[in-house]
């Protein structure tokens, strides 16, 4: 990136490791206030909350859970104000394939709550943080994968979860320019 984003505040979800922890760094090295959001570990992001004390902020959320995803936005609003970008980046997948009539429905519905509806439950605070927060510009980046579009063998519940995000992601970029004319969802 070679912009100044210094007057801007972005949530990035997944900063457990991995891309979260790269689009974090990335993000601040461009000035940005970030609010990084983990479930299982913050110990990758802990360096960067030495080098950048003031602009990150770290905050445990299970995003199957409204009321942590509630939680998480008004306290980061409450440290830097506004979010102006989410990156909707958590998610999961099983490690190891399974043939659809192998796969059980408790991880079936696990991947379809934690990448699908989650990304729902942060998308839904951040337009309410948007809705009560008017600004011109606003994005929504919803970190996607070819799996949605093509499917993947023995990944079924991966791939309708990526596939989802996908609907949402085109529903959502119509409603987005009624809170935020120049607001854009990716």
């Amino acid at each position: 990136m070679e912009t100044d984003l210094s007057d801007r505040h972005v949530m990035i979800t997944g900063a457990s490791g991995g891309i979260g922890v790269a689009t974090v760094r990335a993000f601040l090295k461009e000035g940005a206030r970030v609010s990084a959001i983990y479930n299982t570990s913050e110990r990758d992001l802990a360096e960067l909350r030495a080098d950048y004390p003031d602009q990150l902020t770290t905050l445990r959320a299970d995003q199957q859970r409204e009321e942590d995803v509630r939680r998480v936005f008004e306290s980061a609003v409450k440290s830097h104000g506004r979010v102006d970008v989410l990156v909707a980046n958590a998610g999961t997948a099983n490690p190891e394939g399974v043939a659809l009539q192998d796969m059980d429905l408790k991880q079936w519905e696990r991947t379809l709550r934690v990448n699908l509806t989650g990304t729902f439950l942060f998308a839904k605070h951040f337009f309410k943080n948007l809705e009560s927060s008017p600004g011109e510009t606003a994005s929504l980046i919803l970190v996607g994968s070819t799996a949605g579009l093509f499917g993947e063998a023995w990944y079924a519940d991966y791939s309708t979860s990526k596939a989802g995000m996908h609907g949402l992601m085109m529903s959502l970029k119509n409603e987005i320019v009624h809170l935020a004319p120049r607001g854009r969802v990716n």
